[in-house]
């Protein structure tokens, strides 16, 4: 029944959401404030019965100590026959009051209650009930160290709890003529001996706390750095295999010789994206190219998407814009508010009869010995914008295009890494820069030979072999 009684006092205020380190600490709050509370009220109810065995203790020892440094005129005699109870029952009702605030959950209220009542009566009634008053301060010293977090406020009691140690016990040793009714120690020499030996008992406390404070921190910063380390390294991780799988859904090689392609993702992945479409029983070769909006790892997962789609689109793959209306009708609300363009165009080698369509992508270039120009390619909205029916309604198709390609030219697919590439020290676009005029200086070079020339001058330009974009590049000898 005792043991009953006893476990859910200490469980005052603590339920499932309370850590398991906070309810060590409120048991221990508990079991201050109630063994506490009930010595003091029954100190309290035997002084009132009995009397207080001191009719006049002398209790002018702060009188004396500043009427002697001149800042009191007199010293005051008073009988404690009443007020020494009524402090001990004032105590004690603090200490049930923090049990109820404890019950109501409000902790933090509790504690600074406590120590406000135990610090200020406990320095007052220090001089007659002597030891109590010794264990108050020392403890409404210690209990904010154990449930100290961050709380300044709980701190300033530890600190004012040192200082009333030390302030109280020069004053003792100070006027220690002056009779100390009830002190533990008469003797002024012994009690300064003792009181200051608390003190920095309490003091190797706070600055212990911190220490170990600083230590638990120093450590959880270390387990935190190995946690971020480890799930960076498996993100890295992650990241080299999510490559090596969009370097697999990228053509593994280019299917003729007038045909090289060049890819450079800004990040380990990236969001531009080609491949190629052959045909049975024909030589022509489809030629596709998009760059998803955005980088990085959601980038190259959208292209996946797309890889996924135009090998599923069957004899779409046969029309440009039939393609690209089913990659928009497929891919719509998909890819997460993100957007693709995209450009696919038939090529035959027979007739240079390039067949082609475009969904917001850059416009490729025409390149011949003597001149640069791009296709004629009005515009559409990018994939992945507006549904299929929102395009038929507002008129924005796409569109077929056929063009015959100039004999001995160059037909330069790319995106917008190329042409907004800029130096690292400045913001200008490289296709404003002199691009056209690498064009015509490299345009006799065969395919391969003018990509690799191309990006040589761009790493020139750029002062640099690193980039802001994902850099993906097509080129056909026609």
């Amino acid at each position: 029944m005792i043991k009953n009684v006893y476990q859910s006092i200490l469980n005052i205020g603590i339920d499932a959401n309370i850590s398991i380190d906070d309810v060590k600490k409120i048991k221990i709050l508990n079991g201050i404030a109630f063994f506490g509370g009930l010595i003091l009220f029954f100190m309290s109810i035997f002084l009132f019965i009995l009397g207080y065995p001191y009719e006049k203790p002398n209790i002018n020892l702060l009188s004396n100590y500043f009427f002697s440094t001149g800042m009191l005129k007199y010293t005051a005699r008073i009988n404690l026959k009443f007020i020494i109870p009524l402090f001990d029952l004032f105590l004690s009702f603090t200490c049930f009051l923090t049990l109820f605030l404890n019950y109501k959950r409000k902790i933090s209220l509790a504690i600074i209650l406590f120590c406000i009542a135990s610090t200020l009566a406990s320095i007052f009634i220090y001089f007659i009930t002597g030891i109590l008053a010794v264990f108050f301060i020392f403890i409404s010293g210690v209990l904010p160290l154990i449930f100290y977090k961050k709380n300044k406020l709980y701190l300033f009691f530890s600190v004012i709890n040192f200082i009333a140690f030390l302030f109280i016990s020069l004053i003792l040793y100070k006027n220690g003529n002056i009779s100390v009714t009830a002190h533990a120690f008469a003797n002024p020499a012994k009690t300064l001996i003792i009181n200051f030996s608390i003190a920095f008992l309490l003091l190797f406390l706070i600055v212990n706390h911190f220490k170990k404070e600083n230590l638990i921190n120093e450590e959880k910063l270390q387990n935190s750095n190995k946690l971020l380390q480890a799930q960076s390294n498996e993100i890295q991780f992650q990241i080299t295999h999510a490559r090596k799988i969009q370097e697999h859904l990228l053509p593994q090689k280019d299917p003729y010789e007038y045909i090289y392609s060049f890819y450079k993702p800004m990040d380990n992945v990236g969001g531009d994206f080609y491949d190629y479409i052959h045909f049975r029983n024909s030589k022509k070769i489809g030629i596709f190219i998009s760059d998803v909006s955005g980088h990085g790892v959601h980038a190259a997962f959208i292209t996946s998407m797309i890889k996924t789609t135009i090998h599923q689109s069957g004899l779409h793959k046969n029309d440009p814009a039939k393609l690209l209306y089913y990659l928009n009708d497929i891919l719509d609300d998909l890819t997460a508010g993100n957007f693709i363009t995209a450009f696919y165009g038939i090529y035959d080698p027979l007739s240079r009869e390039f067949l082609y369509s475009n969904a917001g992508h850059s416009h490729p270039y025409i390149i011949s010995d003597k001149s640069v120009y791009q296709l004629n390619c009005p515009g559409s909205p990018a994939i992945a914008m507006f549904s299929n029916n929102t395009l038929y309604k507002a008129n924005k198709q796409f569109e077929n295009f056929e063009e015959i390609l100039p004999a001995n030219s160059k037909l330069l697919l790319y995106t917008d890494g190329l042409v907004e590439s800029c130096p690292i020290d400045d913001d200008t676009f490289f296709e404003d820069a002199n691009m056209e005029k690498i064009f015509l200086q490299y345009s006799n070079n065969k395919c391969n030979i003018f990509i690799n020339n191309l990006m040589k001058e761009l790493y020139i330009f750029r002062k640099s072999d690193k980039f802001e974009d994902d850099i993906c590049l097509i080129c056909l000898d026609v």
